[in-house]
């Protein structure tokens, strides 16, 4: 089983701080700090941890560590592409991003190029 921790998530979607005029009022930002984001998920994060000690099978996958720096957490890449579609989701380049820096590309791979365990069939009745 995989599990993808929470990613990072913004109050704001990336066409805020991409428009050329800010609009009076709007509290636009690129980035987020890590700190914080992971401070609200102490609890989650204890529970998570507590599953995976009693389900050794149980895989998770690390958002914040694939998705942020050691100080914040940003909507667009290293290379300047936007990360994020909306305030929550992935773009196709974040997603691949994610799936590259988390293992999470590696991880299915592996899965899927374990071989299965076999499965007795079940001798057809005689006629």
């Amino acid at each position: 089983v995989i599990y993808i921790r929470p990613l990072p998530y913004f109050d704001t979607p990336p066409s805020c701080f991409l428009r050329p005029i800010s609009l009076p009022g709007s509290q636009c930002s690129p980035t987020i700090s890590r700190s914080g984001l992971e401070a609200t998920m102490v609890s989650f994060d204890r529970i998570l941890y507590e599953l995976q000690d009693e389900i050794p099978e149980l895989r998770l996958v690390d958002g914040i560590a694939a998705l942020c720096d050691a100080t914040s957490c940003s909507q667009k890449l290293p290379s300047g592409e936007l990360m994020y579609a909306d305030h929550i989701h992935l773009s196709a380049a974040g997603g691949r991003y994610f799936a590259r820096s988390s293992g999470l590309a590696d991880l299915i791979e592996r899965e899927l190029g374990a071989t299965p365990p076999a499965v007795p069939i079940a001798a057809s009745p005689s006629q």
